[in-house]
């Protein structure tokens, strides 16, 4: 079954809310959470939201671009990937991506998932940001 809204989106503030409600949904499942958009559409500010309503102390929240992957230690454990250096969808072993991105016992949000689109299958949640004029999202669900 699948679950589709439209929300607009006045700032980072409302991004980052944004990335909190989906936190509070997901927050005691494992879960596979697709972030999609332009450049600057808020994917990492959607995961600030998401990442620190997880943890005891909030805490900066950085796009891992040149890591492709940053751990946080919550409840599950949550792991941020950005896809957007990806070449070709064979590079996810060499860097010792695959394990992680299919933990299902692990919170994952992916930045740029389609250069890995794969992973479209097993998505609980697909967030895309637009950067149009004004703000929109559209947040999917599948259960």
């Amino acid at each position: 079954m699948m679950e589709s809204f439209v929300i607009e989106l006045a700032d980072e503030d409302a991004t980052r809310q944004l990335g909190a409600s989906l936190a509070a949904r997901f927050q005691k499942e494992a879960a596979l959470i697709l972030l999609s958009g332009n450049l600057g559409a808020g994917k990492t500010t959607f995961a600030q939201g998401f990442i620190n309503t997880l943890t005891s102390s909030p805490k900066p929240i950085a796009s891992p671009s040149y890591s492709y992957c940053n751990i946080y230690e919550t409840q599950p454990k949550t792991y941020h990937f950005d896809l957007y250096r990806l070449e070709n969808p064979e590079e996810i072993n060499n860097l010792g991506l695959r394990e992680p991105l299919f933990n299902n016992e692990a919170l994952r949000l992916v930045e740029w998932p389609e250069r890995l689109p794969e992973l479209t299958l097993f998505a609980k949640a697909i967030v895309h940001l637009e950067t149009t004029l004004p703000r929109k999202a559209r947040v999917t669900y599948f259960s």
